[in-house]
Order: C-alpha cells, then sequence, then structure tokens
C-alpha cells in the first residue's frame, strides 16, 4: 500500500508482482492454472484463456481502493486469501485482478500485455486491464476488462487513448 504516484509507478509495481516468484512463477499460481484448467481438453487454447477469465471474475470481484492509496496485493496473496476465505472470494481492484489473470495466464503458457487507458483525450490514463493473445490466432488478442466484465465491448467504446504494457 502507498500513496498513488502516477500509471508509471502502478505499471511497475503490477510488473514486479506478475513477473516472479510470487507472480507467474509461483508453484501456488501454477496449481491454480491446473485446477481452473482441468476439465479443459488439451490444447483447447483459448478455452484455458476463458475457464481462467470466468473463475477469476467470480472469485475476485472488483471492488475500489481506498481512497488516495494504490493498494497493490501480488497474484499469490490473492491466491491464499481466496484460499482462505470461507465463500474463496475476495473483493480487488482493477490493478489486483489484472495482476492475477496475467499471472495465472502467464503460468501456463500465454502472451499477456497490460492496457493502460484514458477516458478524455488530453487526461492521463486512469485504469487498467489486460490482452492475452490466443495462441494459433495469428495476432489475435483476447480484451479482458474486471472493472467492465461482460461489458468490455462498449467500455472500448469510451476509450480516448490507450497504451500497451509488455511483460516479456
Amino acid at each position: 500500500m502507498t500513496p498513488y504516484k502516477g500509471v508509471e509507478h502502478s505499471i511497475q509495481a503490477m510488473r514486479e508482482g506478475i513477473l516472479g516468484p510470487r507472480g507467474d512463477l509461483s508453484p501456488l499460481v501454477r496449481f491454480w492454472c491446473e485446477k481452473i484448467c482441468e476439465r479443459v481438453a488439451p490444447k483447447d487454447y483459448l478455452s484455458e484463456i476463458l475457464a481462467i477469465r470466468y473463475w477469476v471474475l467470480v472469485h475476485a470481484p472488483y471492488f475500489n481502493d481506498p481512497t488516495r492509496v494504490e493498494w497493490v496485493r501480488d497474484p499469490q496473496a490473492l491466491l491464499e486469501h481466496i484460499q482462505a476465505s470461507p465463500t474463496q472470494v475476495v473483493r480487488a481492484d482493477c490493478d489486483e485482478i489484472t495482476e492475477l489473470m496475467a499471472a495465472l495466464w502467464m503460468a501456463c503458457g500465454k502472451r499477456v500485455e497490460l492496457v493502460t487507458v484514458g477516458f478524455t483525450a488530453t487526461g492521463p490514463h486512469s485504469h487498467v486491464f489486460l490482452r492475452c493473445e490466443i495462441p494459433g490466432g495469428k495476432d489475435q488478442w483476447l480484451v479482458v476488462d474486471p472493472v467492465a466484465g461482460t461489458r468490455e465491448p462498449s467500455m472500448l467504446t469510451k476509450v480516448k487513448s490507450h497504451k500497451f504494457w509488455s511483460l516479456g
């Protein structure tokens, strides 16, 4: 938990959470990746992506950060909280949900990018989500916004500026 210092600072914190021992390299993250996809047919990559998307959105619904604070837990911490909760639900903001989904997708071999967006032509970026490349899809990407949920297409029409942030 730190004071909000801008988009670049948030992206750096998210990268540190996603890429490393408590993110895509965590045995717990890999365990959950396998568990979530256990009923998906081998090499059905789109279904793996969608299974993880669905599971994360059910088990980590959106919740605002505290005022004036950038609250970011790493993917392993979120999974630990989900496991410990009697309801297997933890509330998280767009940064945390994006980190968790990115780490899970990367733990099962998917290519992921973070996306920051602004909703005014000249204003700062105020939101983050991610996109996952569909393997074999010839540069096709699935956009997942943890706040918009199934309303992603209408949210995307409101975006006035964006930036892609590579994770590797």
